[in-house]
């Protein structure tokens, strides 16, 4: 007999201390078999809340425009001594020597 030829047959036999129909039939019939999950509300619950950041990013100070009104044409060049270059890319820190002077001017009224 092939597997083919063998059909199932619906019961079956008990076998060993379990019986799943005594087991099936057993369960209180009037309980849900479902829990039901409650409404949500509006409100996220206390645990679903975002954390907080830890620290307050500051936003960086609005700066006028950098586009200037007129083009740049003109140009002015001068020699240092290496002192003098030394002293001025210290206080220029990591901004360009020629934009940082043309600042420095600004502020101070000499263009």
């Amino acid at each position: 007999m092939s597997m083919n030829e063998k059909k199932m047959n619906a019961k079956q036999a008990v076998s060993g201390g379990f019986d799943l129909n005594s087991f099936v039939g057993g369960a209180d019939s009037s309980a849900p078999s479902i829990k039901q999950r409650p409404k949500s509300t509006s409100k996220p619950s206390e645990t679903s809340k975002r954390m907080k950041p830890l620290f307050k990013a500051e936003k960086a100070p609005k700066v006028a425009s950098q586009k200037p009104k007129e083009n740049l044409t003109e140009r002015v060049q001068i020699r240092l001594t290496t002192s003098e270059m030394a002293k001025l890319e210290k206080q220029c820190g990591l901004v360009p020597a020629s934009t940082f002077l043309r600042n420095f001017m600004k502020e101070n009224g000499l263009i």
